[in-house]
């Protein structure tokens, strides 16, 4: 296309041998022959770069993988940890759960219990009172027991210990005089 349009000046500089037209016609091949190389070495640095990005980015794509590739293995260890450490908590809850039913057990256990001595405390609370109540009765008892003894042992001295005998006595007395 250049080309086309700088033959005809060619042809026409070199037919008048004006110094201008031949050097425009010089300076225009000069251009058109610097422009015919310029486009395959154009084509070829854009090839370069277009390799060499080509490159780079195969280069951060297998760094991606390869790095991917590691925090996936990583992850799945992690992962793996996790899950044996999840089983192991699981199986500590389910133990502790037995426990906790095993303890509410004795736990009701425990309260019967409680309820149990509670009477029991109740029941022999009452029955120390009643013993009490015995003793107390059983020692004015043996008061008036002790007293009577004594007084009865004061009538034998004395001899008037039946009225009804103290009776014939006299009678008998009265009757003898």
């Amino acid at each position: 296309m250049i080309a086309d349009a700088v033959n005809p000046v060619a042809n026409v500089a070199t037919i008048s041998h004006d110094p201008v037209l031949s050097s425009i016609a010089l300076v225009s091949a000069a251009v058109v022959g610097v422009l015919a190389f310029a486009k395959p070495i154009m084509g070829l640095y854009r090839e370069y770069k277009k390799t060499n990005a080509d490159g780079v980015k195969s280069n951060a794509e297998v760094t991606l993988y390869q790095q991917l590739q590691l925090q996936i293995t990583q992850n799945a260890d992690a992962i793996g940890r996790l899950d044996e450490e999840r089983t192991k908590w699981y199986e500590r809850s389910i133990k502790l759960e037995r426990e906790v039913e095993r303890l509410k057990t004795f736990e009701s256990i425990v309260e019967s219990l409680r309820e149990a001595n509670h009477v029991k405390d109740v029941t022999i609370t009452e029955r120390e009172k009643e013993i009490r109540t015995l003793t107390t009765s059983m020692m004015a008892l043996k008061d008036r027991i002790h007293a009577l003894e004594l007084r009865l042992a004061r009538d034998e001295a004395k001899g008037s210990f039946c009225p009804i005998c103290a009776g014939k006595k006299l009678n008998e007395i009265n009757a003898n005089s």
